[in-house]
C-alpha cells in the first residue's frame, strides 16, 4: 500500500494524463503552440510521444462528469490530497509531455510545467517518513530520486526520479529516464525531435487537449490474448497519430498510417468490423450499461485515403458517467 501510495505522491502531476489516456480520444483544432514544441525538444528517441494540456482537460465538462463517478471520483480525491500534502494544486500543474520509451519502463520519462515551489516540495518530502529522497547531481543538474522507506514491503516499487529544469519545468519518471532527457538537453543524445518520421507529424498536430503521435512497436506483443473485445492487427501500420479535444462531448478522429495503400485499404474494411463485432459483444453483456457504448460504437466511421485510415465518433459526457458508475 506504501508503495502504491509513494507511486502516486511521485507521479501526481500525471494523474491527468494517466487517467485520460487511456479513455479519450481525438479532434483537431488550430496549430499546436510553441510550448509544448519547446518541451518536445527535452525528450528521447523512442516510440512516440503523448502531449497534455492538463488545465483544458480539467477545465472541461467532461472531467467534471467522471469527476463524479465511483471510482474515478475515489481516484481523484485521493490523488489531489496527495497534491495537498506536497502544496500543490491541480491548477499548478500546466502542461505535460510524456515520451514512450523504447526501452521500456526502466526509460520512462515526462517534462512537466507548471507553478512549483522547488524548495518547498523538497522540504515536505524530505520531512514524510514513508519515502526516502536522495540527490545525486548529473551533468550539473540536481537529480532527485524517491524510493519507499518501508524495506519490509512485499512489492517491488521502481524508484521515481526528478530534476528541475527551472522553477515551471520538471523532468520526471525513472532514474535512465530523466538522465536521458538531461543527456538531450545538453545535446549529448538524440532526442525524438530529431526522429524525422515524429518530427514530420508531430510539428503538424493541431491543438488540443490530448495530442499523441505513437508507434505501433509500443505496445504491440501487450495486448492480452484473452481480451474481451476484437483488437485490431496493427503489423502493417506504421504510426498511429491524432489530438484528443474535450468539452461536453469527446469527438474520436484517429488516423492509422500504413506502409502502402493496399494495406490502408484492407485495414479499413478490418476495422470496420471490429467494430461492429465490439458493439455486438457489448450490447449482450451482462452489464447493462455498456449497451450506451455499444450504440456509439455503431455510429463510429471508418475512412481510408491511401495509406492513412481515419476513425472518427463521438461520446458524450453521459456515456462516461454511464460506464465509470
Amino acid at each position: 500500500m506504501k508503495d502504491r501510495r509513494l507511486f502516486i505522491r511521485a507521479s501526481v502531476f500525471l494523474l491527468a494524463i494517466a487517467v485520460l489516456a487511456a479513455a479519450f480520444a481525438l479532434r483537431p483544432r488550430s496549430a499546436r503552440t510553441s510550448g509544448t514544441a519547446d518541451l518536445i525538444q527535452f525528450l528521447p528517441d523512442g516510440n512516440g510521444i503523448v502531449t497534455v494540456d492538463v488545465q483544458r482537460v480539467v477545465a472541461s465538462d467532461l472531467w467534471t462528469t467522471a469527476s463524479a463517478q465511483g471510482r474515478f471520483k475515489n481516484l481523484i480525491t485521493s490523488a489531489q490530497g496527495e497534491m495537498a500534502s506536497l502544496g500543490i494544486k491541480m491548477t499548478d500543474v500546466k502542461t505535460a509531455v510524456i515520451a514512450i520509451p523504447g526501452g521500456g519502463p526502466a526509460q520512462a520519462v515526462s517534462i512537466v510545467t507548471g507553478s512549483f515551489k522547488e524548495r518547498e516540495l523538497i522540504s515536505r518530502l524530505q520531512q514524510d517518513k514513508r519515502v526516502t529522497i536522495t540527490n545525486a547531481p548529473y551533468k550539473a543538474v540536481d537529480v532527485y530520486t524517491l524510493t519507499p522507506s518501508d524495506s519490509t514491503s512485499q512489492t517491488t516499487t521502481t524508484p521515481v526520479a526528478f530534476a528541475f529544469y527551472d522553477s515551471s519545468t520538471i523532468a520526471m519518471g525513472s532514474l535512465n529516464g530523466v538522465k536521458s532527457s538531461i543527456d538531450v538537453k545538453a545535446g549529448d543524445q538524440r532526442g525524438i525531435a530529431q526522429n524525422q518520421r515524429y518530427a514530420d507529424v508531430i510539428t503538424q498536430l493541431p491543438a488540443g487537449a490530448v495530442g499523441l503521435v505513437l508507434s505501433p512497436q509500443a505496445f504491440l506483443g501487450h495486448f492480452p490474448k484473452d481480451a474481451v473485445l476484437p483488437l485490431p492487427d496493427l503489423k502493417t501500420v506504421d504510426l498511429i497519430f491524432g489530438v484528443i479535444e474535450i468539452g461536453s462531448i469527446v469527438d474520436l478522429n484517429l488516423t492509422f498510417r500504413n506502409e502502402t495503400a493496399e494495406q490502408g485499404a484492407s485495414m479499413a474494411t478490418n476495422l470496420s468490423a471490429l467494430l461492429k463485432t465490439a458493439a455486438g459483444i457489448l450490447k449482450v453483456t451482462k452489464k447493462g450499461k455498456y449497451a450506451s457504448l455499444a450504440d456509439a460504437l455503431k455510429t463510429f466511421s471508418v475512412t481510408s485515403n491511401g495509406q492513412d485510415v481515419k476513425m472518427t465518433g463521438t461520446l458524450t459526457k453521459e456515456l462516461f458517467a454511464q460506464v465509470l458508475k
